[in-house]
């Protein structure tokens, strides 16, 4: 396995009371990508101080993997993009990052 090349830190605000039901979706989100190419690593992550704000830290081989993840989620699953955005009470902050070293990191 490679070190990741790419990092995303992901901040995503849901709609007031639905914090649960979107970090739900996106565990069904992480569960497929277990067996994705290049995925490295994708943890939900719940805010303790306002369960509204859902966090995800994701891991990648490179941009190839990025993009065939997201081409691979269709109506078929048990989730689809729009079951995310419909959730959010706004657009997701994103931050870019690229890992360099560290315990936990995949290499």
């Amino acid at each position: 396995m490679s070190t990741p090349t790419i990092g995303r830190f992901v901040t995503m605000r849901a709609q007031p009371g639905k914090g649960g039901e979107l970090a739900d979706v996106l565990s069904k989100v992480a569960s497929v990508l277990e067996a994705a190419p290049g995925c490295r690593m994708y943890v939900i992550c719940q805010d303790k101080g306002d369960v509204d704000v859902v966090r995800v830290v994701e891991m990648w081989a490179d941009q190839e993997s990025v993009n065939a993840a997201l081409a691979a989620v269709t109506p078929e699953r048990e989730f689809t993009v729009e079951d995310v955005l419909n959730k959010l009470a706004g657009r997701p902050e994103v931050v870019e990052f690229t890992p360099l070293s560290g315990p936990g990191l995949p290499s």
